[in-house]
C-alpha cells in the first residue's frame, strides 16, 4: 500500500512540473498566429505570352491550451487500488502455507520418527545388577555414579570366536598325513618338496597344538604333558627341514619317525 502511493505522489508531482516548464518556454498566441492571406503576384514575360501566376498561403489558426501546476486535482487520473494486490498476495501465502504443510506431512523427517523416544527410556534395575554380579558375569562397562554395569560380558555375541577342540584336531590330523609322505619325498631326493611339508601343512602344527594346550587346560598333569609334547614336536619339524637343506636323508628320516611318534602321544592325551 505504502508502495503504490508513493508511485502516485511521485506521477502527480512529475506532471506538475512538465507543464510549468512548458508554459514558460513557449512563445506568446500571437506569434504563433500568422496571417490568414499571403499572396504574390509575378509577371513573367516570355515572347509573346505573358503569364501571371499568384500563390496563397493559409495558415490556419490555432489555439494550443496547456493546464499549469493550479489545475484542479480531480482532471488526474486516480490511482489504481490496491484492494486487488492485497487478495492476490493473500492467495498466494495462503498456497504456499498449503503446500508447506503437505511437503511436511507426506515427507516426514527421519529424525521425527525418534521424538519421544526418551519417554520409553528404561531405568536400570538395581537388585538385577546386584545379582548378575553375585553369579559372577564379567561387567564390561559400568556407570560412573553408582558404578552400574551397563554392558555384560556375552560369551555367544562375540564377534571372533576360537575354532573349538574338533577343528583343531581335524588340522593335527591333516599335518600327520603330510608328515607320512615324507620318506616317499626322500627316496625320490625331492627336498625343495620336504621343505614345502614343513613350511606348508605342518607350519600351523605347532599353533594347533599350543591352542588345544589352552583349550583342554582341566588336568594340569596331563596338561603339562601336552606342552612338553608340542615343544618336542615342534624340535622334530625343525630338524626335518634342516636335514633336507643338508640334503641328509637319514637325518629327515630319524626327525621324521620322532615327530610322528611325538605327535601320536600327543593325540592319545587329548
Amino acid at each position: 500500500m505504502k508502495r503504490s502511493m508513493a508511485k502516485c505522489s511521485a506521477v502527480i508531482l512529475t506532471s506538475c512540473a512538465v507543464a510549468c516548464a512548458f508554459t514558460s518556454t513557449s512563445p506568446p498566441l500571437q506569434q504563433l498566429n500568422p496571417p490568414n492571406h499571403v499572396e504574390e503576384s509575378s509577371r513573367l514575360s516570355f515572347g509573346d505570352d505573358n503569364l501571371k501566376t499568384s500563390r496563397g498561403i493559409r495558415s490556419p489558426h490555432r489555439r494550443m491550451k496547456f493546464s499549469g501546476c493550479n489545475s484542479p486535482i480531480e482532471n488526474i487520473p486516480a490511482c489504481p487500488s490496491t484492494d486487488e494486490d492485497d487478495s492476490i498476495d493473500s492467495r498466494r501465502e495462503a498456497l504456499f502455507a498449503l503446500a508447506g504443510a503437505t511437503w511436511a506431512t507426506l515427507n516426514p523427517l527421519p529424525a521425527s520418527a525418534l521424538y519421544g523416544s526418551d519417554a520409553k527410556m528404561e531405568l536400570p534395575d538395581v537388585m538385577d545388577s546386584l545379582s548378575a554380579r553375585a553369579t559372577g558375569r564379567q561387567c564390561l562397562v559400568e556407570s560412573l555414579g553408582n558404578r552400574e554395569c551397563l554392558a555384560y560380558l556375552d560369551p555367544e555375541a562375540k564377534l571372533y570366536k576360537k575354532p573349538d577342540a574338533t577343528i583343531l584336531i581335524g588340522r593335527i590330523l591333516s599335518s600327520s598325513e603330510a608328515l607320512s609322505g615324507v620318506p616317499t619325498l626322500v627316496g625320490a631326493k625331492k627336498w625343495s618338496q620336504v621343505l614345502g611339508v614343513t613350511t606348508g601343512p605342518m607350519g600351523t602344527l605347532t599353533l594347533t597344538m599350543n591352542a588345544l594346550v589352552k583349550d583342554l587346560a582341566t588336568d594340569e598333569d596331563r596338561n603339562s604333558k601336552r606342552e612338553d609334547l608340542a615343544k618336542l614336536v615342534k624340535g622334530d619339524i625343525i630338524a626335518i627341514g634342516q636335514g633336507a637343506e643338508r640334503k641328509n636323508g637319514d637325518d629327515v628320516l630319524k626327525a621324521c619317525d620322532a615327530a610322528t611318534d611325538h605327535l601320536a602321544k600327543f593325540i592319545q592325551l587329548l
